[in-house]
């Protein structure tokens, strides 16, 4: 997503960019949400559907490792099917003792750890091939040029993008 946030233009229509936010501070704007708003109201731009479709095939693929992700981040972590398991109960009580929140708010999402292995191969065979779409789209080999001194010299981007975001 970054890259396409990036590599567009599109940083520069967020509400909250501006000309003095670094680099950082400019891929943290960037989120499927915007992208997907963004795109909702541009599809009207030559060739964004093609890169669109790009953007939503490298997403879709990624739908599990965002909900591991997930339950890594809020509901206390992954584990795996024939290993011990090391965590008890959790309970979280107020300041009176009432329970707030038991174990089965953080239950964790168990998952074979074979079936895992093979379904991250899969998924990052799959990224491999979307990004060299992306790569063959953005045209990268055309965006610059050599000078006699090494210099790298970005050129026209009328020449070498096929989504052009005014």
């Amino acid at each position: 997503m970054q890259i396409i946030f990036i590599a567009f233009g599109i940083y520069k229509k967020h509400p909250n960019y501006n000309e003095d936010l670094n680099y950082e501070s400019i891929l943290k704007l960037c989120d499927y949400r915007y992208l997907s708003e963004f795109y909702g109201e541009n599809k009207d731009i030559p060739h964004f559907k093609e890169l669109w479709k790009l953007l939503s095939k490298c997403q879709n693929e990624n739908s599990n490792v965002n909900k591991w992700a997930n339950f890594i981040k809020h509901k206390g972590g992954l584990r795996y099917k024939g290993l011990d398991d090391f965590f008890g109960t959790m309970l979280l009580e107020d300041c009176k003792g009432n329970k707030i929140r038991g174990t089965e708010d953080f239950a964790m999402e168990l998952l074979d750890l074979d079936e895992l292995i093979d379904q991250l191969i899969i998924i990052n065979n799959n990224q491999v091939k979307i990004l060299s779409e992306l790569i063959d789209f953005i045209n990268f080999s055309n965006s610059f040029t050599i000078d006699t001194h090494g210099n790298i010299v970005i050129n026209n981007e009328n020449e070498y993008k096929k989504v052009l975001i005014n």
